[in-house]
Protein backbone atom coordinates (compact mmCIF):
# COMPACT_ATOMS: atom_id res chain seq x y z
CA UNK A 1 0.00 0.00 0.00
CA UNK A 2 1.22 3.43 -1.12
CA UNK A 3 1.85 6.48 1.27
CA UNK A 4 -1.30 7.73 -0.12
CA UNK A 5 -3.06 4.61 0.60
CA UNK A 6 -2.25 4.48 4.34
CA UNK A 7 -3.25 8.44 4.94
CA UNK A 8 -6.40 7.18 3.04
CA UNK A 9 -7.06 4.59 5.24
CA UNK A 10 -5.97 6.71 8.68
CA UNK A 11 -8.42 8.88 7.47
CA UNK A 12 -11.56 7.09 6.50
CA UNK A 13 -10.67 5.27 9.81
CA UNK A 14 -10.77 8.42 11.81
CA UNK A 15 -13.92 9.63 9.62
CA UNK A 16 -15.82 5.99 11.18
CA UNK A 17 -14.88 7.40 14.07
CA UNK A 18 -16.35 11.04 13.83
CA UNK A 19 -19.52 9.02 12.56
CA UNK A 20 -19.76 7.11 15.63
CA UNK A 21 -19.97 9.89 17.67
CA UNK A 22 -22.42 12.14 15.64
CA UNK A 23 -24.45 8.88 15.99
CA UNK A 24 -24.76 9.04 20.02
CA UNK A 25 -24.91 12.56 19.49
CA UNK A 26 -27.56 13.32 17.22
CA UNK A 27 -29.24 10.36 16.43
CA UNK A 28 -29.96 8.48 20.18
CA UNK A 29 -32.12 11.26 21.30
CA UNK A 30 -34.04 11.26 17.92
CA UNK A 31 -34.28 7.73 17.62
CA UNK A 32 -35.68 6.78 21.76
CA UNK A 33 -38.31 9.22 21.12
CA UNK A 34 -39.38 7.27 18.35
CA UNK A 35 -39.02 4.21 20.00
CA UNK A 36 -41.12 5.29 23.16
CA UNK A 37 -43.71 6.62 20.57
CA UNK A 38 -44.06 3.35 18.24
CA UNK A 39 -43.26 1.08 20.70
CA UNK A 40 -45.40 1.98 24.13
CA UNK A 41 -44.70 0.24 27.05
CA UNK A 42 -47.59 -0.24 29.20
CA UNK A 43 -50.56 -0.57 27.28
CA UNK A 44 -51.17 -3.90 27.20
CA UNK A 45 -53.28 -5.46 30.03
CA UNK A 46 -51.18 -8.64 31.06
CA UNK A 47 -50.37 -12.00 29.69
CA UNK A 48 -49.36 -12.58 26.82
CA UNK A 49 -49.87 -9.00 25.14
CA UNK A 50 -47.89 -7.53 27.95
CA UNK A 51 -44.92 -9.93 26.75
CA UNK A 52 -45.40 -9.42 23.19
CA UNK A 53 -44.95 -6.29 23.85
CA UNK A 54 -41.91 -6.09 25.72
CA UNK A 55 -40.60 -8.56 22.75
CA UNK A 56 -41.13 -5.59 20.09
CA UNK A 57 -40.02 -2.85 22.55
CA UNK A 58 -36.40 -5.05 22.79
CA UNK A 59 -36.34 -6.05 19.61
CA UNK A 60 -36.38 -2.53 18.74
CA UNK A 61 -33.78 -1.38 20.89
CA UNK A 62 -31.82 -4.14 19.96
CA UNK A 63 -31.69 -3.38 16.42
CA UNK A 64 -31.48 0.39 16.69
CA UNK A 65 -28.22 -0.66 18.74
CA UNK A 66 -26.49 -2.77 16.34
CA UNK A 67 -27.83 0.13 13.65
CA UNK A 68 -26.23 2.97 15.52
CA UNK A 69 -22.98 0.62 16.44
CA UNK A 70 -22.19 -0.12 12.60
CA UNK A 71 -19.44 2.31 12.35
CA UNK A 72 -17.86 1.23 15.53
CA UNK A 73 -18.28 -2.44 14.26
CA UNK A 74 -16.70 -1.48 11.16
CA UNK A 75 -13.54 0.18 12.79
CA UNK A 76 -13.05 -3.18 14.82
CA UNK A 77 -13.06 -5.08 11.66
CA UNK A 78 -10.27 -2.81 10.20
CA UNK A 79 -8.05 -2.85 13.42
CA UNK A 80 -8.70 -6.97 13.55
CA UNK A 81 -7.36 -7.41 9.37
CA UNK A 82 -5.12 -4.36 9.02
CA UNK A 83 -4.76 -2.73 6.01
CA UNK A 84 -5.86 -5.37 3.86
CA UNK A 85 -9.04 -4.82 4.32
CA UNK A 86 -8.56 -1.62 3.61
CA UNK A 87 -7.97 -2.26 0.12
CA UNK A 88 -10.90 -4.11 -0.77
CA UNK A 89 -13.19 -1.32 0.19
CA UNK A 90 -13.79 0.54 -3.35
CA UNK A 91 -11.97 4.41 -3.91
CA UNK A 92 -15.67 6.13 -4.69
CA UNK A 93 -16.74 5.08 -1.36
CA UNK A 94 -13.92 5.98 0.85
CA UNK A 95 -14.02 9.25 -1.36
CA UNK A 96 -17.47 9.83 -0.30
CA UNK A 97 -16.87 9.11 3.21
CA UNK A 98 -14.13 11.48 3.53
CA UNK A 99 -16.10 14.02 1.54
CA UNK A 100 -19.05 13.86 4.27
CA UNK A 101 -16.17 14.41 7.22
CA UNK A 102 -14.95 17.49 5.65
CA UNK A 103 -18.43 19.00 4.92
CA UNK A 104 -18.83 18.31 8.72
CA UNK A 105 -15.78 19.78 10.09
CA UNK A 106 -16.64 23.19 7.74
CA UNK A 107 -19.76 23.33 9.30
CA UNK A 108 -17.79 23.51 12.29
CA UNK A 109 -15.38 25.55 11.48
CA UNK A 110 -17.93 28.19 10.41
CA UNK A 111 -19.93 27.55 13.47
CA UNK A 112 -16.53 27.78 15.49
CA UNK A 113 -15.40 31.02 13.66
CA UNK A 114 -19.02 32.55 13.06
CA UNK A 115 -21.21 31.40 16.36
CA UNK A 116 -24.09 33.20 15.00
CA UNK A 117 -26.20 30.92 14.05
CA UNK A 118 -27.47 32.68 10.82
CA UNK A 119 -24.47 31.38 9.17
CA UNK A 120 -25.14 27.83 9.80
CA UNK A 121 -28.59 28.10 9.27
CA UNK A 122 -27.94 29.81 5.42
CA UNK A 123 -25.25 26.84 4.86
CA UNK A 124 -26.63 23.47 6.68
CA UNK A 125 -23.52 21.15 6.17
CA UNK A 126 -23.48 18.73 9.19
CA UNK A 127 -26.36 17.05 7.95
CA UNK A 128 -25.59 16.28 4.77
CA UNK A 129 -22.12 15.64 5.94
CA UNK A 130 -23.12 12.99 8.44
CA UNK A 131 -25.57 11.20 5.87
CA UNK A 132 -22.61 11.20 2.71
CA UNK A 133 -20.58 9.76 5.98
CA UNK A 134 -23.29 7.13 6.76
CA UNK A 135 -23.58 6.15 2.73
CA UNK A 136 -19.94 5.54 1.97
CA UNK A 137 -18.91 3.92 4.96
CA UNK A 138 -22.34 1.50 4.53
CA UNK A 139 -21.76 1.13 0.90
CA UNK A 140 -17.71 0.82 1.05
CA UNK A 141 -18.17 -2.08 3.49
CA UNK A 142 -20.96 -4.00 1.93
CA UNK A 143 -19.44 -3.56 -1.72
CA UNK A 144 -16.16 -4.67 -0.28
CA UNK A 145 -14.07 -6.94 -2.12
CA UNK A 146 -11.90 -9.72 -0.36
CA UNK A 147 -8.45 -9.36 -1.04
CA UNK A 148 -6.08 -12.63 0.01
CA UNK A 149 -3.31 -11.88 2.20
CA UNK A 150 0.19 -11.29 0.85
CA UNK A 151 2.20 -12.00 3.65
CA UNK A 152 1.85 -15.55 5.96
CA UNK A 153 0.03 -14.36 9.44
CA UNK A 154 2.29 -15.81 11.51
CA UNK A 155 5.87 -16.44 9.41
CA UNK A 156 7.91 -17.14 12.87
CA UNK A 157 6.18 -20.51 13.35
CA UNK A 158 7.52 -21.94 10.37
CA UNK A 159 5.52 -24.89 8.32
CA UNK A 160 2.47 -26.08 9.65
CA UNK A 161 2.28 -29.20 11.87
CA UNK A 162 -0.27 -31.27 12.23
CA UNK A 163 -0.50 -34.01 14.77
CA UNK A 164 -2.70 -36.70 15.01
CA UNK A 165 -5.15 -36.59 18.07
CA UNK A 166 -4.69 -39.70 20.76
CA UNK A 167 -7.86 -40.75 22.74
CA UNK A 168 -6.70 -41.24 26.59
CA UNK A 169 -8.51 -42.86 29.21
CA UNK A 170 -7.34 -40.71 32.29
CA UNK A 171 -6.75 -37.00 31.63
CA UNK A 172 -3.76 -36.42 33.99
CA UNK A 173 -0.44 -34.03 32.94
CA UNK A 174 1.85 -37.03 32.43
CA UNK A 175 -1.26 -39.19 30.30
CA UNK A 176 -0.52 -36.09 28.07
CA UNK A 177 3.12 -36.16 28.60
CA UNK A 178 3.71 -39.66 27.73
CA UNK A 179 1.65 -39.27 24.55
CA UNK A 180 3.76 -36.26 23.36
Amino acid sequence: MTRAGHVARWCYLAALGVLQVMFAWHLVPVIAALVTRHVPLGYAAGGLAAVAEVACAAVAVLGTGIGLAYPCIVVMRHVQRGAQRFCGVPAWAVAITLLGSALLATHGALHLFRPTHAVTALLPLAAPGVALMTAGALLGELLRRSRPTRQRVLPELGPTVRLHRIALDTPSAAAYDRAA
